[in-house]
């Protein structure tokens, strides 16, 4: 029973991340809001450095981890996009992968990460954006 207590929470986690995205977006669509919140943190997790990534992704419940981590390369970590246009043109190609085309990249990325910044520790988030290129700093 516990194993099962424990999953309910891992779930009930991610819809509040879900939640949280909708309601900065002012969107209703938890396939929105999940296309927005994988695909940025995947583009994040390619953009930061292997300890930090790793740093991270301990701050993260297990289903969330679990996305944040699928398809994961480290040996082509970071990516290093050197400005906001390539890191949105990176984000446009994730959406499309989730068929979610027809949303505001600029909005996924600052929903997930001001989401991100509500559930993790300041000190976290404060590393994590040193670590990302200076044009993408404006969507923290």
């Amino acid at each position: 029973m516990n194993k099962i207590a424990s999953l309910d929470h891992e779930v009930q986690e991610v819809y509040e991340w879900l939640n949280e995205i909708n309601r900065i977006t002012g969107w209703d669509s938890n396939s929105k809001a999940y296309a927005a919140l994988h695909a940025t943190l995947r583009l994040l997790r390619d953009n930061l450095t292997l300890d930090d990534c790793v740093k991270l992704a301990a701050q993260l419940s297990p289903l969330i981890r679990g996305f944040y981590y699928e398809n994961w390369r480290p040996c082509k970590q970071p990516l290093r996009e050197r400005s906001a246009e390539e890191f949105i043109d990176n984000l446009i190609e994730l959406l499309r992968e989730y068929n979610h085309s027809d949303i505001d990249p600029e909005l996924a990325a600052s929903s997930v990460f001001k989401t991100l910044a509500n559930k993790t520790s300041a000190e976290e988030v404060n590393k994590i954006f040193s670590q990302l290129p200076k044009g993408v700093r404006k969507y923290f």
